[in-house]
């Protein structure tokens, strides 16, 4: 792995730095339900199961630059008040869960660092616009494959920066005029 970081560096011209990499938390090592990929922009985590939101909680202790984190099939029922509060991760995916319901401030602290969310099949019955007030830095949302039905304006306040919204797979029978002003 450090053979692979210093030939990229080498390639780029740039001079081999031990900040340059990030490294999976040793937490991570032996979790079968996990798996972890340094990249020299952030560490790629994924986990299948129930111990998701442990490893997020383990992940809050140690400070790591997060480039995706991935939570599926943990039978997550809701995401709380500052769920990712200290982390910093610019892609997180949420699939295949049970999502019913997101705080208002569920994504605090990821409002200028968060680019992409996933939160595709799941049980939303709603845009949760009230959790996305503010996230300025989101370019990418999917929420395809909830159960969401009319979309009330304005879903998207202050998400100037969105640029692909996926609502495929739902039930939207309505949705008012104003709904996607990004403001």
């Amino acid at each position: 792995m450090a053979d692979d970081v210093e030939k990229y560096v080498k390639r780029k011209g740039r001079r081999p730095s031990c900040s340059a990499l990030a490294f999976c938390p040793t937490f991570l090592k032996n979790q079968t339900t996990c798996s972890c990929f340094a990249y020299i922009d952030g560490v790629v985590i994924r986990c299948s199961g129930q111990n998701g939101p442990a490893i997020v909680e383990q992940l809050k202790k140690t400070p790591t630059e997060i480039r995706e984190l991935a939570l599926e099939k943990a039978n997550i029922v809701e995401i709380g008040r500052n769920a990712f509060r200290n982390l910093r991760i610019k892609k997180l995916i949420l699939d295949n869960n049970r999502i019913r319901a997101l705080h208002p401030q569920a994504f605090r602290g990821l409002e200028s660092v968060m680019l992409e969310l996933s939160i595709s099949k799941n049980k939303l019955t709603a845009i949760p616009t009230d959790s996305l007030v503010g996230m300025r830095a989101l370019r990418v949302l999917s929420l395809r494959c909830n159960n969401i039905g009319d979309i009330e304006a304005p879903a998207f306040q202050n998400t100037s920066s969105m640029i692909d919204l996926n609502l495929e797979c739902n039930q939207v029978k309505f949705m008012k005029f104003k709904s996607f002003l990004f403001k």
